[in-house]
């Protein structure tokens, strides 16, 4: 997520790099999970212009699956 975006919805990546065990994967290549306020605040991030610009180089990077969902982190 980058940094202007990441600040104007107040997100915080709470894990993305480090060990893990991906047991059932679905060909993304990376697990980022982002916490935001909101799953209201998570569809605004998504559809923000300057998300979707960043995105495109996000996903020539690697695969990925994006889910938003509402969860206690």
């Amino acid at each position: 997520l980058c940094a202007p975006v990441a600040a104007r919805y107040v997100a915080r990546v709470v894990c993305g790099a480090g060990q893990m065990a991906l047991v059932a994967p679905r060909g993304a290549s990376r697990v980022v999970l982002v916490a935001l306020t909101g799953i209201a605040t998570a569809r605004a991030c998504f559809d923000d212009p300057d998300y979707k610009a960043a995105a495109v180089f996000a996903l020539k990077a690697s695969k990925r699956d994006l889910l938003i969902f509402e969860a206690e982190i």
